[in-house]
């Protein structure tokens, strides 16, 4: 296990076992009937578990990792190597856990025209056990960004399966497209509300814009008629005068640690975030420290939504560092596209031209990064590098390298010009409450974040496996002269 995960982990519950050693390790020392571990630890026995969730690695499934088609990532997820997963597999034919829970990204029910996803199942039905699979919107169970997940479910012989659970809020439409087609067909959850409409929406670790309860007044909350339950909709706020009462401003490369709150919590949201034991002091609202050239690059992209790179002036700029920056020139005529609708060329290398590239069209130092211009052509223009995230809408999945260069680049803050999301802003926007502690180093800090399941996604499931359980014990407790409960319904 990582450690600084494991250190997190302990931090937030002090009262559990963690264990950090190789997972096969552990199984086989339970298998030949020991009863601790060389730390002196108690091993779980059989009988002992209950509920098994897991999350095998998903870099190689994920649309994220730009390497996930290369030999090694191919076989470091096959179902043959160490680490893949299967070591799930291995502890639930063991311990025959009552519930099973396998969470991943949402190429994981699609990976190898859904292979691993049906030797997972067949794996599960052939050791007794009822399944269902789905994906899930996280943005539709009270998160500020769009997250699909694949979840697989399990109940051993005797038990409900549980249900997935419905959608607790609205989300944009086009981030709910959650069915799967599997060998031509196609797939759907229990699920019926599928939360198809947007009243509003939010950036929520900034303050701006805030989760509001549908039975607390406030604004925004207009539009189709809605169930009792939370929406999203804007913070009023002052005309002409900065109304953010959400989290403090910092700068590029912030790094205390600990430090005080703007004032009291002025939403639902703020309330609900910052947790209910009062703590003056905000932790983690730290942020990565960019170069010099970096950082001009996000100061010059402008405030308006939709802003990222391509709207970066080509001029030259001093830099912080003393250095200045060079305009990029265009050097080439780009058979593609042509001119532009001044004449001037488009291309800033040969290879523009349908000719091999030549190392000397390189140029350094540009507040336009050349790479982009250079294959843009290729990859949708480089849509989102350097963006700024909108007041009015909501994060891009969260990862675990806020980096303007990456294949999720809209990281910027949508007001403070020259940074990116803080930590704390990044476990806003997965559900994490303002008490959660993290573990490490800035970079340690924000790969615990983008690693994790959204706690308010993981709450919601965990909920319907509860009411499963709770209708078990209820109908065993019954006993024979009371009629049994109907069944639930299993289907998905």
């Amino acid at each position: 296990m990582w450690e600084p995960a494991a250190q997190a982990f302990r931090l937030n519950n002090p009262g559990s076992t963690v264990f950090t050693e190789d997972c096969n390790v552990l199984l086989k020392l339970v298998m030949a009937g020991e009863k601790t571990n060389s730390l002196g630890q108690k091993l779980p026995q059989k009988g002992d578990v209950e509920m098994l969730c897991g999350g095998p690695p998903c870099q190689g499934f994920s649309g994220m990792n730009r390497f996930n088609s290369r030999t090694y990532s191919k076989f470091k997820n096959s179902w043959s190597s160490p680490s893949s997963g299967v070591e799930d597999f291995f502890y639930c034919d063991y311990y025959r856990p009552r519930f099973f829970l396998l969470e991943n990204v949402r190429n994981f029910v699609s990976f190898k025209r859904s292979m691993v996803l049906k030797l997972t199942l067949r794996c599960l039905v052939r050791m007794g056990y009822q399944c269902t699979f789905g994906v899930l919107q996280a943005g539709q169970y009270g998160v500020a960004q769009t997250r699909r997940r694949a979840i697989v479910l399990a109940a051993a012989p005797g038990e409900r399966l549980p249900l997935f659970p419905e959608p607790l809020h609205v989300f944009a439409p086009r981030a709910c497209q959650l069915s799967v087609v599997v060998d031509d067909k196609k797939f759907v959850s229990n699920i019926t509300r599928a939360g198809d409409f947007l009243v509003g929406s939010l950036a929520s670790g900034f303050g701006r814009w805030e989760l509001f309860r549908a039975g607390n007044s406030g604004p925004g909350i207009h539009g189709p008629a809605l169930p009792p339950q939370d929406v999203l909709g804007p913070v009023p706020h002052h005309h002409g005068a900065r109304h953010d009462v959400g989290l403090p401003e910092i700068r590029n490369g912030a790094s205390a640690l600990e430090i005080s709150y703007n004032g009291e919590p002025q939403s639902w949201f703020q309330r609900q975030i910052r947790g209910s034991q009062y703590q003056p002091i905000l932790r983690d609202h730290i942020c990565k420290d960019m170069s010099a050239l970096v950082a001009a690059r996000m100061r010059h992209i402008p405030l308006a939504p939709g802003s990222d790179w391509r709207d970066l002036p080509n001029i030259e700029v001093r830099l912080s560092d003393g250095t200045t920056t060079r305009k990029l020139r265009y050097t080439h005529h780009e058979r593609k596209n042509g001119r532009s609708s001044s004449g001037a060329l488009r291309g800033v290398c040969s290879c523009a031209e349908g000719k091999p590239c030549d190392p000397a069209d390189r140029q350094f130092n540009t507040l336009i990064p050349l790479c982009l211009p250079h294959t843009g052509n290729r990859h949708n223009h480089w849509a989102g590098l350097y963006g700024r995230l909108e007041w009015d809408g909501f994060f891009s999945t969260t990862v675990t390298n806020p980096e303007p260069m990456g294949k999720q680049g809209r990281v910027l803050h949508p007001e403070q010009q020259h940074r990116v999301v803080s930590v704390r802003e990044c476990a806003r926007s997965q559900g994490f409450p303002d008490t959660y502690r993290l573990f490490g180093n800035i970079l340690d800090k924000h790969r615990q974040v983008g690693n994790a399941v959204p706690p308010p996604l993981a709450k919601a499931i965990g909920l319907e496996i509860k009411a499963c359980a709770v209708a078990k014990l209820r109908q065993d407790t019954a006993g024979p002269l009371m009629a049994p409960l109907e069944p639930m319904d299993a289907s998905g």
